[in-house]
């Protein structure tokens, strides 16, 4: 597989779940993502789950990480 560099931020942090914004224009394309793994610049591992629903900006989504980001 090909990797891709993609940059967003995070907008809203719990314990080792974060939703992120700005990776994604839609949820129709964090669908096709989900289950991605990802990195923080500062080496942390996670996942996409699935997209956030309502009152969040387009494209945002939910994810997993090993530790606090």
């Amino acid at each position: 597989m090909k990797k891709l560099k993609l940059i967003g931020e995070p907008y809203k942090i719990m314990k080792n779940t974060a939703f992120i914004k700005g990776m994604f224009n839609s949820s129709l394309e964090v669908s096709k993502f989900a289950g991605a793994s990802l990195k923080t610049v500062s080496g942390i591992r996670g996942s996409v789950k699935k997209a956030v629903k309502e009152g969040a900006p387009d494209g945002a989504f939910r994810a997993t990480f090993e530790d606090k980001i």
